[in-house]
């Protein structure tokens, strides 16, 4: 079994969690909630493939972080009924424990209570490997692979609708972005999966355009 790291954090109150492993913020010190819904859920169009009428969703992801876009994601789901179940697959190689988590989330509690409480129930313990859980009734099936991208997606197996491609920038995360990533999210991707990203630096694009 591979073995993970916990993330160094620093929290000063005064902006949003701090990885001194990285030297870079989890989410943007304006508004992260905006970031993440006009960034990777209209990234996606996630409002249009869930009333797509398909009746199965899957969006995969690289770095959960704080959790924050499955937060969001959770919450367009609920807005749009609720029909069709989602799998949300997230790697995160850095993984934060449950208490550093739910203090990352604290600005947007009053946006986002529910979804939130749903997943602290859910969170699993920080110890490698694959974690599966249900949400909203078993409608919502999370699995967090927690290992670095390298060593946990060669062993996954599921076809992905979306990605959502997050992560610390290339510049500061050399580890994740790199050819054999993406050659891992063709493998997993369903034909015509949709990919959003906050990122434009080249190693992102021509890996995006390996995909395609």
């Amino acid at each position: 079994m591979y073995s993970i790291k916990p993330c160094n954090l620093v929290f000063d109150g005064h902006r949003p969690p701090y990885a001194s492993d990285f030297s870079d913020l989890y989410y943007s010190s304006k508004d992260g909630l905006a970031e993440a819904r006009y960034v990777f859920c209209d990234g996606v169009d996630l409002k249009g493939l869930l009333r797509s009428g398909r009746r199965h969703l899957t969006i995969a992801e690289t770095g959960f972080g704080t959790g924050l876009n499955f937060l969001a994601t959770m919450k367009e789901w609920q807005a749009t009924g609720g029909k069709a179940p989602l799998t949300y697959v997230s790697v995160e190689g850095f993984p934060m424990d449950l208490a550093s988590i739910q203090r990352a989330w604290q600005p947007f509690r009053s946006e986002l209570a529910e979804e939130m409480d749903a997943l602290a129930r859910a969170y699993p313990p920080v110890t490698p490997g694959f974690h599966l859980r249900q949400l909203f009734g078993g409608r919502v099936k999370l699995l967090l692979l927690f290992g670095k991208a390298e060593e946990v997606l060669p062993l996954a197996d599921f076809k992905a609708q979306a990605w959502y491609l997050d992560g610390f920038a290339p510049a500061r995360n050399q580890d994740l972005w790199n050819a054999d990533l993406f050659a891992q999210i063709g493998r997993l991707s369903d034909a015509g999966a949709k990919i959003a990203t906050f990122s434009a630096a080249r190693v992102v694009k021509e890996g995006c355009d390996q995909i395609k």
